[in-house]
């Protein structure tokens, strides 16, 4: 008798997934809330304003600037719009945060939602629209890419029934296809779904081929390196950093050839055990709760775990 499919858990929330949900929070608010209620002599609303600095705008408008690829992603239109999308957000950008580290995990998802942002306004230039763009989702459309070729063979369960996840990816593109070609004027960016999507695909397959992470990895450290240097030099002592968690396998991290077909978590995630000491049969639930709390606690948090919880780690990957 076949045996039936196990839930996909989402574990812990991560500290990339939190800042995001706190920003995009935060943002509503202060448009929705506070923004709404100032009203400036020319007649214009505050949330007004600030959409005009930060929504993204077609190329040839008057309010376009370069910085707004990067801030549309955080206003959203209502708070259905908001909700739908940090839900999203925190399901499955949760997982992806814990394989692939929180700074991989915001390079690709930011990523996407650039991309989304130029296929927009490059087919409203073309049909000469104006309308801004802002939401979040099309960064959510990528890493749904990313979701579904990682873990390909996970079922989610949807209307109480599962689904594989490799299968519901395919279905939300598709749909996103047809509601592009046949929906008139709901107000929806269909073609930025699909661009942060194409982004997503372009990433798991090309991104370290051409070096975009370590780009982008080396650009974020040289950053860095300035504002340390800018504080030695004013006299003030420069903020105290954690070293950063050793990377399990930090080059090839998003290769589609490492993505798992049949295990859950990707063979470059796995930690090796030494062959001299076999890991142990009894694995409890609670055990591997408490393993992955403890990886979380800190920036180095698997250099902090035990021999044993190392070879626990491993055999409960291998069950999967």
């Amino acid at each position: 008798m076949q045996s039936r499919p196990s839930r996909f858990q989402v574990p812990n929330m991560m500290n990339g997934i939190k800042w995001l949900l706190i920003i995009n929070i935060a943002v509503f608010v202060l448009q929705h809330l506070v923004l709404k209620a100032i009203l400036f002599e020319n007649g214009m609303t505050g949330f007004l304003y600030f959409r005009s600095w930060f929504a993204l705008f077609p190329v040839e408008a008057e309010s376009f600037q370069i910085w707004q690829f990067l801030t549309f992603q955080f206003l959203h239109g209502s708070f259905l719009h908001l909700l739908m999308n940090m839900l999203l957000l925190w399901m499955i950008g949760t997982v992806l945060e814990r394989v692939w580290g929180t700074r991989n995990f915001l390079i690709f998802y930011l990523l996407c939602g650039v991309a989304a942002g130029v296929g927009q306004i490059t087919v409203s230039s073309f049909v000469g629209e104006q309308i801004p763009l802002v939401g979040a989702s099309g960064g959510i459309f990528g890493i749904i890419v990313g979701f579904g070729l990682t873990f390909p063979n996970e079922f989610i369960y949807v209307f109480f029934r599962p689904v594989r996840v490799l299968v519901l990816m395919w279905i939300l593109i598709g749909l996103q296809v047809l509601n592009g070609l046949f929906s008139n004027g709901d107000n929806v960016s269909h073609v930025g779904h699909l661009g942060g999507a194409a982004m997503g695909f372009f990433l798991m397959y090309n991104g370290e081929r051409f070096g975009i992470y370590r780009f982008f990895n080396s650009a974020i450290d040289a950053v860095r390196d300035v504002f340390k240097g800018f504080s030695r030099s004013s006299g003030r002592p420069a903020p105290h950093r954690r070293p950063q968690a050793e990377e399990v396998r930090p080059d090839n991290v998003f290769s589609i050839d490492d993505a798992p077909r049949k295990k859950t978590t990707p063979a470059w995630f796995r930690p090796q055990p030494k062959k001299s000491e076999p890991a142990s049969n009894e694995i409890t639930p609670e055990e591997i709760d408490a393993i992955l709390d403890k990886m979380n606690e800190s920036a180095d948090g698997y250099k902090n775990l035990t021999d044993r919880e190392k070879r626990i780690l491993e055999e409960y990957s291998r069950n999967l």
